[in-house]
């Protein structure tokens, strides 16, 4: 399953949740797999997607994604978010000088933008997007509708 999103996307920060749900039902069937599509209407989803890649060098990406999520009311209000990132780094115990190097080099701001484009590529125009094997799930993102998006895709091959 693939999610391209935006940190700063209000549905996806309220569904995210379900992604421990539909581990539990589906591992090791079905693998979630992220990619940063920051959208230009969102001020700081381009610095949200560079900090959580930073932090993914790290190996914590799915920490970070987590913390963005969960406090978006916070960070995504501020002049600036950066302070914020830093301390959701420290929080996470990550390299604090390393975690700033990454979430501002040009080498990551190029891997965001270049996760962009690719979404681009696959029809994606707003978050967030879900794809099941290539297939986009349509509709509005409840459980059901997840479950149901899966469950076709599985079926088509047979799992």
């Amino acid at each position: 399953m693939k999610i391209d999103g935006d940190y700063q996307c209000p549905s996806w920060a309220k569904t995210t949740a379900l992604r421990d749900d539909l581990k539990k039902i589906y591992s090791p069937k079905v693998r979630l797999v992220f990619h940063e599509f920051p959208l230009a209407m969102h001020a700081h989803a381009l610095e949200a997607a560079m900090a959580a890649e930073a932090a993914g060098q790290q190996g914590h990406f799915w920490e970070m994604h987590d913390m963005l999520y969960k406090y978006q009311d916070v960070w995504s209000k501020t002049s600036n978010p950066a302070r914020f990132f830093a301390g959701y780094a420290e929080a996470l115990g990550l390299n604090a000088e390393q975690f700033q190097t990454d979430a501002n080099s040009a080498q990551t701001k190029s891997l965001v933008m270049s996760e962009g484009d690719a979404g681009v590529q696959r029809g994606v125009r707003n978050t967030p997007t879900i794809f099941v094997n290539g297939e986009e799930v349509k509709g509005m993102f409840t459980p059901e509708n997840l479950r149901l998006g899966i469950d076709a895709a599985l079926a088509k091959q047979g799992r």
